[in-house]
């Protein structure tokens, strides 16, 4: 979500802008030559970074919808791109690796590599310090961003792992599955605190309310679940 109830959204090869009280679709920007996987908003509204399957990161100014920022031709395409909560990382995904860029220098500073396969979905921690990623290797694993260094490897999905969220107080995450299920872990003790079942496809999407007590997932066949989380202590 940008300032002001302002919505970017993603089809083909384009970014959409929207008025959410309107309803009203305000800006489109061709952004990549092929799929747009990921849009991400920073912390301060002002621009927006996509990846798509044209194996490159774009920056873009949210006001005049100029790019600012193409990279070189990346390895492998990026499926997930995030923002840090003070804006000074980019966090994305080529492959089985997580890059850090600065948003200052636009250098890439780290690359984390220890999944074994490819990695669909990054979050980072609301308060900056963590960064989780989901593979294809039906694990999840937590780094501390300062230092990237894996401080978790989360295992208890028995298909790839889609997308995963913190919770607002950053001490608990979900995981989507395409083995139909979410699981809750316990960040500090890489426990599973609960598995939520009841999607009949592969759930495809996660998150979190502002509040931390509502979760919604979503799934390939189109239906949308919302969860009580506060029986499990979130």
């Amino acid at each position: 979500m940008l300032p002001g109830n302002t919505l970017a959204s993603t089809d083909l090869k384009s970014i959409h802008i929207w008025d959410v009280d309107s309803q009203v679709h305000t800006t489109s920007i061709v952004a990549h030559h092929s799929w747009v996987y990921c849009v991400a908003t920073s912390p301060d509204g002002k621009q927006l970074a996509t990846v798509g399957n044209d194996s490159r990161l774009k920056l873009w100014n949210v006001n005049s919808g100029a790019c600012e920022f193409t990279s070189n031709r990346l390895p492998q395409f990026s499926e997930s791109v995030q923002y840090s909560p003070d804006g000074r990382w980019l966090a994305f995904a080529t492959g089985s690796m997580i890059r850090l860029r600065s948003t200052d220098s636009r250098q890439e500073l780290h690359v984390l590599r220890r999944h074994r396969a490819r990695i669909k979905s990054v979050k980072i921690s609301p308060d900056g310090s963590l960064l989780a990623s989901g593979s294809y290797d039906n694990t999840i694993k937590i780094w501390g961003m300062e230092d990237s260094e894996e401080l978790k490897h989360l295992k208890g999905h028995s298909e790839r792992v889609w997308c995963v969220d913190f919770a607002p107080d950053g001490n608990v995450l979900a995981s989507a599955s395409w083995d139909k299920t979410i699981q809750l872990w316990d960040i500090e003790a890489g426990n599973s605190l609960a598995t939520l079942t009841g999607h009949d496809d592969l759930v495809n999407c996660v998150a979190f309310a502002p509040d931390g007590k509502c979760l919604a997932s979503g799934d390939r066949g189109g239906t949308v679940k919302l969860w009580d989380v506060t029986s499990f202590g979130i």
